[in-house]
């Protein structure tokens, strides 16, 4: 089992502010790693596109525990719910041996299109 918990449930952060979680981790065995990751994707017509901003990986020394995230918000691309396609923000967190993957999703500026 793994996932995300964000700081005082905020998900809503400004481009350039601080996105804090902790990520949560309990496995039957000790995992070889796991990734925690910040990425945003596209949906609509056309092709899929997506891209990671931060990336952090790391060695557990336990079969559970937690670890502290810190990363600054990218002033781009912004969230975007418009007509022909959609950008989005998602906490990702990746254990390797256990496989396992857990997605939290959090909107960084607008997420509506601008008149």
């Amino acid at each position: 089992m793994m996932r995300f918990e964000l700081l005082k449930g905020i998900s809503d952060f400004s481009p350039g502010a601080t996105i804090q979680a902790q990520s949560i981790w309990e496995f039957e065995k000790v995992p070889r790693s796991i990734t925690a990751r910040l990425v945003w994707v596209t949906e609509g017509k056309g092709t899929q596109d997506s891209e990671t901003a931060i990336e952090e990986t790391w060695i557990p020394d336990s079969n559970s525990g937690s670890r502290q995230l810190s990363w600054i918000a990218p002033r781009c691309p912004t969230t975007y719910h418009g007509t022909l396609i959609r950008i989005h923000w998602q906490l990702e967190l990746e254990s390797e041996s256990p496989e396992e993957y857990a997605e939290s999703s959090i909107t960084i500026g607008a997420a509506h299109p601008q008149s």
